[in-house]
């Protein structure tokens, strides 16, 4: 996730339009806010929370240096989608070995995902609220596979409100579920 914090520093809002969205909702702003994207309040809620002592802090050092954009709540979204990154990494590491994948293949699949395209340093490093869906999903896959109960549940009921995408695991034709 090294390129995640290059991502963050070059951070225009034109890159993605839900940044915006986003960036409002972490600020409790839901006016004008896209529909489907107003319910998807975990992750902005804890960015914004996260930003609140960085604030204190950034704007003494960097007295008003980069006042084009809110820094501090970007940085509470890089610090949060890491970390939930960083999460579904070690869930992903996981499910590889509970299916019995050698520590070569672990690695391997490990740095596909950390470094695979620009996905995951676009999800680390703008405010985004995929990586909570990421985490739920390999949540879902990984309490299925194991038998983990409370795993699959949280993963289930946060996923639904990280994006409604989630919801297509529960179609028919799901096979892990099978």
């Amino acid at each position: 996730m090294g390129s995640s914090y290059n991502t963050y520093l070059s951070y225009e809002r034109f890159y993605n339009a839900d940044s915006e969205t986003y960036m409002n909702i972490a600020k409790f702003d839901f006016k004008e806010q896209s529909l489907i994207r107003r319910y998807r309040v975990i992750i902005p809620a804890l960015a914004y929370f996260v930003s609140q002592p960085i604030s204190k802090v950034y704007y003494n050092v960097f007295k008003d240096k980069r006042d084009k954009y809110d820094w501090p709540l970007l940085t509470g979204f890089f610090l949060i989608n890491s970390l939930l990154l960083s999460l579904a990494t070690v869930l992903i590491y996981r499910i590889m070995k509970f299916k019995e994948i050698g520590e070569l293949g672990c690695i391997v699949g490990l740095c596909i995902f950390l470094t695979g395209g620009r996905w995951a340093s676009f999800i680390a490093g703008h405010p985004t609220t995929d990586s909570l869906t990421i985490v739920c999903i390999a949540a879902i896959v990984y309490g299925l596979i194991a038998s983990q109960k409370i795993l699959l549940a949280a993963g289930i009921i946060l996923g639904l409100l990280s994006k409604e995408s989630v919801g297509f695991f529960f179609s028919d034709d799901f096979t892990i579920c099978q």
